[in-house]
């Protein structure tokens, strides 16, 4: 003997949604990543250069996030955030910027994603000698005075940081690169 039942589309909503469930997830392949720094001892308000490689399998992968970071610190994030990138089709992430005196460790940690897992470098040691460039605040809005975004990046890829502020009153946008 049969039955057959019936069931709504609510239902089989959910059951469709427990049999998702239970599915076993599947293993992000590991990975390595390496950092290159160059160069490791230079002068205040000189630029570095950070290249982190990424592979899985011995293969670079070529999409992803790198973070740089201030390898003293536990985590990668916040204050000891050095800068993120974008991992490009040649398996590299390049961060460059100027770092303060003193020596710094540095690493790259590679970020999880759905097919890959996270690593990190081994830290490196940066040495800044000298004096930092003048830090004293200086006045960059010309005009306005309703400044309603300002975004800090590095847009021209000197190592500098430069702004980019949106000026509701004026309707402008201004772009002011770092030095």
């Amino acid at each position: 003997m049969t039955k057959r039942f019936r069931f709504s589309a609510h239902w089989a909503m959910l059951m469709g949604s427990i049999l998702f469930i239970c599915q076993p997830a599947m293993a992000a392949s590991s990975t390595t990543t390496t950092l290159a720094v160059s160069p490791t001892s230079t002068t205040a308000g000189s630029i570095i250069t950070l290249t982190a490689t990424v592979k899985s399998g011995g293969v670079p992968l070529t999409a992803g996030q790198v973070k740089f970071c201030n390898a003293s610190a536990t985590y990668c994030d916040n204050g000891a955030l050095l800068g993120t990138v974008w991992v490009t089709s040649s398996g590299t992430a390049t961060l460059r910027r100027a770092l303060p005196a003193g020596t710094t460790s540095v690493k790259a940690v590679f970020q999880v994603n759905n097919s890959y897992a996270t690593s990190s470098s081994s830290a490196t040691a940066v040495t800044v000698t000298g004096t930092d460039p003048d830090t004293s605040p200086i006045e960059f809005l010309s005009g306005g005075s309703n400044a309603g975004a300002i975004y800090a990046g590095d847009f021209n890829n000197d190592g500098y940081v430069d702004l980019a502020v949106c000026d509701a009153s004026l309707a402008t946008l201004q772009i002011f690169l770092g030095s």
